[in-house]
């Protein structure tokens, strides 16, 4: 996926990840993930079917339901019906948080990659940001903390 990834970005399909899934461990994903994708539009059997395509292919012990709280209300609408899909098929669920960069003082270095990668000035108000949210390494209990807050 690294070396053949559309526009130089690790990337793959289902038929490789097929292929190749023997050792490897899967996670359900961020919000642009298949399964939060179809949750966000109300179709839980689309992320069911999905889920369970997802099983098949790396093993009940091997795909795990991520959990994450960044403050986005999309993620806590999501996140009853992640913890259901959990259950039905068995799988373990992990809190996770979206890890751009390690420390706190890190995000204007980051800012900074950014704008070098899509060729835009810092200055530039309409260039490619991430939200308010900080990306940093969260420490457990904080972690635990925001997502428990969200659960049913």
């Amino acid at each position: 996926a690294h070396v053949r990834g559309l526009h130089y970005k690790p990337r793959t399909d289902i038929e490789q990840l097929t292929k190749h899934a023997e050792g490897l461990i899967g996670f359900s994903g961020c919000l642009q993930g298949v399964i939060p994708q179809h949750l966000l539009k109300g179709d839980y059997e689309a992320a069911r079917k999905a889920c369970g395509r997802f099983v098949e292919i790396f093993g009940r012990e091997n795909f795990v339901i991520e959990l994450m709280d960044h403050g986005l209300e999309e993620q806590k609408r999501i996140i009853a019906d992640l913890l259901k899909l959990a259950e039905e098929f068995k799988l373990r669920a992990v809190a996770t948080n979206d890890v751009h960069y390690v420390d706190a003082g890190h995000a204007v270095a980051h800012d900074a990659m950014l704008c070098i990668q899509t060729g835009a000035r810092l200055a530039d108000e309409r260039r490619m940001r991430y939200s308010a949210q900080p990306k940093r390494l969260k420490i457990r209990w904080r972690l635990l903390k925001c997502v428990m807050c969200n659960c049913p």
